[in-house]
């Protein structure tokens, strides 16, 4: 009576290893490639399998990218510890790296906020700026390729 689905990157062998749990070959692959010895992409449609085991698999397309879908309030009041904490600190514009009064390391230091946690909310700062900074450069070049036609068309 359960469901189990198989999700990880293209070509990694999800299909390959449900066709070996069915101790049949009852899904698509394609074999890996000889120069990189590396899995291809088979997959194209999600597809769940009843096994002799009394379960459902599904198997699912590679997963191309991960990335987050929220903002920076969306990850604030997901990490609402690491904010109070950092409203604390002498400093509005704190970077929460050697600043003195910076609430968040002291409160490392003292073994009241979670290093993982602060890892994490680290990390994903990063990836949230990283997808601000592309899609403003996408901005820009979509003007400046505006600009440049209308410039081209004027002369």
């Amino acid at each position: 009576g359960e469901t189990v689905a198989f999700f990880g990157m293209s070509g990694v062998g999800k299909s390959t290893l449900i066709n070996s749990l069915m101790k049949v070959e009852i899904l698509k692959t394609t074999p890996i490639r000889e120069i990189d010895s590396r899995g291809r992409h088979a997959t194209t449609h999600r597809e769940l399998v009843f096994t002799d085991y009394q379960f459902w698999l599904m198997d699912t397309p590679g997963i191309r990218e991960f990335s987050l879908v929220s903002d920076e309030s969306t990850l604030l009041e997901n990490f609402d510890d690491i904010s109070l904490v950092a409203k604390n600190c002498r400093f509005n514009d704190c970077q929460h790296q050697s600043e003195p009064g910076c609430a968040i390391q002291s409160s490392l230091e003292r073994g009241e906020l979670n290093l993982d946690r602060w890892l994490n909310f680290q990390k994903m700062s990063r990836e949230l700026k990283f997808r601000e900074d592309k899609a403003k450069k996408i901005i820009q070049n979509e003007k400046k390729k505006k600009f440049s036609k209308i410039g081209r068309s004027s002369r």
